[in-house]
């Protein structure tokens, strides 16, 4: 028993000289000098994923838009300096969804629209019961009254509803939250 103590003294003596050792610092520099080359690098790191998602978009905003159907609707828009680039809006139905994706660009928007009808009533659908109806692309332009070609009329319907419901600036929100 007493070898057994002996030798555990010896090995707890050795294992506080390695911590004693190993947590001295050595160095003639200051602490802060490590922590110094260390700071500017995750700065600089985190600096750019910062800009990258700035560039992106800057604000997103939900709308929950009310009277188009009455299972409800949702628009996700994005905006990068004040002005929406792409929107994502979600009808729902009864029967059914449709998803719509605005993308714009200067004076256009190019639009896809996904309808989805479902296989079972809608309180039991889940993921395998929902199929793609039609599937479109078109393109709106913005400038004056709404100009389209490829649109047919109940697109050209839907984006005035989306246009009165979602801001295409931020400022035009801000004017319309005031009044």
């Amino acid at each position: 028993m007493q070898l057994f103590i002996k030798n555990l003294s010896i090995c707890l003596s050795g294992i506080n000289a390695i911590i004693l050792v190993s947590c001295n610092n050595t160095s003639t520099q200051q602490p802060a000098d490590t922590i110094h080359l260390v700071t500017p690098a995750v700065t600089a790191q985190d600096s750019l994923n910062k800009s990258i998602i700035v560039t992106y978009h800057d604000t997103t905003i939900t709308y929950l838009i009310e009277g188009i159907s009455s299972e409800g609707s949702e628009a996700i828009a994005d905006y990068h300096q004040g002005k929406i680039k792409e929107a994502r809006w979600t009808v729902y139905g009864e029967t059914g969804r449709s998803k719509i994706n605005y993308v714009f660009i200067n004076n256009t928007v190019n639009a896809e629209e996904i309808r989805y009808t479902y296989k079972k009533p809608i309180m039991e659908v889940n993921d395998k019961d929902i199929a793609i109806e039609s599937k479109q692309s078109y393109v709106i332009n913005l400038p004056g009254p709404i100009d389209s070609t490829t649109a047919g009329k109940e697109q050209v319907e839907l984006f005035n509803v989306f246009k009165q419901n979602v801001a295409l600036t931020l400022q035009t929100m801000q004017t319309a939250v005031q009044h």
